[in-house]
């Protein structure tokens, strides 16, 4: 979503209040789906300070994705606080600058962005979220099954038969 700052984009001081929704449907991090189940909604301010613009704002979120032990589909809602700067000068890639191009700037990428740095390492179902068999893939949430999960370090696998009678 690009906004137009060609109000503020002259005059240093300036300032102006941002309220947008931004469509995103989903986002691919860390091998992770995020699908947005609506728009992210940034309420911020964006002020001109000697010829480049500073954002501050705060954006929510609601999405789905699967819980890091389980698999299950989750969906959650989300908040995080961002900050940007934009430049009208010519922006280096590896810049700390997003660019302002025909005075507008695009939300879009820094929620993007801001969203995928702000995310914590996984989601879980729940805090007490038992996972999944790591023999048959049975979901331990839902029911129980007859695997045998003791595991022997391999380097002492011969010794189980040790004491075994003949």
């Amino acid at each position: 979503m690009k906004i137009d700052v060609s109000k503020i984009v002259k005059s240093d001081g300036a300032t102006m209040d941002v309220s947008a929704d931004i469509a995103i449907g989903s986002i691919n991090f860390n091998g992770q789906e995020y699908v947005f189940l609506s728009p992210f909604k940034v309420k911020g301010i964006i002020k001109n300070s000697d010829g480049s613009l500073h954002l501050d704002a705060h954006v929510t979120a609601r999405f789905s994705t699967l819980c890091a032990r389980c698999l299950q589909e989750i969906e959650r809602s989300f908040e995080f606080d961002m900050s940007e700067d934009y430049t009208s000068s010519p922006v280096e890639e590896d810049s700390l600058f997003l660019p302002i191009v025909s005075n507008t700037v695009d939300l879009a990428v820094a929620v993007e962005d801001n969203f995928c740095t702000s995310l914590p390492i996984r989601f879980l179902c729940s805090d007490d979220c038992k996972g999944l068999c790591h023999i048959c893939g049975m979901n331990h949430n839902t029911g129980t099954c007859d695997c045998d999960t003791t595991e022997i370090d391999p380097r002492l696998a011969v010794l189980k038969d040790f004491l075994k009678n003949d």
